[in-house]
């Protein structure tokens, strides 16, 4: 999985039966060539598996490369938690909820789970989806806050009718 820490979208994520810094390197390249990338400094952030290690290591270290790669909590304090907070939202809420039955199915249903993660609004993006980020929204903690209090007094007003027997206040 590669996941742009800024839109916090999931740019690419792809299905293998084993690890491959082969195939962490093309799905690498995709990535930087589909956004135009290539031609820019970048750093990719990993944990520190086999599959980034390899052929990946040797593709980032080519000459003229651009891109570097920091591992996690070795190179860098941060950890690489973001991702691996989206792989396990993936998995918990759109793979582990229905059986697959094969890895054709599998592709299919992990294309459409990063559709729909990078189409929920998130609160880090104060509302904004990860789409919307990706493609030049700004997030923007007031950009939203007349919704926000809108639909807080919606919710108390439906709350202070239901019928219950408990008294809320507030």
């Amino acid at each position: 999985m590669i996941r742009d820490n800024f839109s916090r979208a999931i740019l690419a994520c792809k299905v293998t039966t084993e690890y491959s810094s082969e195939m962490a390197r093309q799905t690498l390249e995709g990535v930087l060539h589909r956004f135009s990338l290539m031609s820019q400094e970048g750093t990719l952030v990993t944990d520190d598996g086999m599959e980034n290690k390899g052929k990946l290591e040797e593709w980032l270290h080519k000459p003229g490369m651009l891109w570097k790669k920091l591992v996690a909590q070795l190179d860098i304090i941060q950890s690489n938690s973001m991702v691996e907070a989206a792989n396990k939202i993936l998995k918990y809420r759109f793979l582990y909820t229905k059986p697959v039955a094969d890895t054709n199915e599998l592709i299919n249903t992990l294309e459409n789970a990063v559709k729909n993660y990078n189409g929920i609004p998130n609160g880090q993006l104060y509302g904004f989806t990860p789409n919307e980020v990706l493609t030049g929204a700004k997030p923007d903690k007031h950009h939203f806050k007349a919704q926000i209090i809108t639909g807080k007094k919606q919710r108390l007003a439906e709350n202070q009718n239901f019928p219950c027997k408990i008294v809320c206040r507030t």
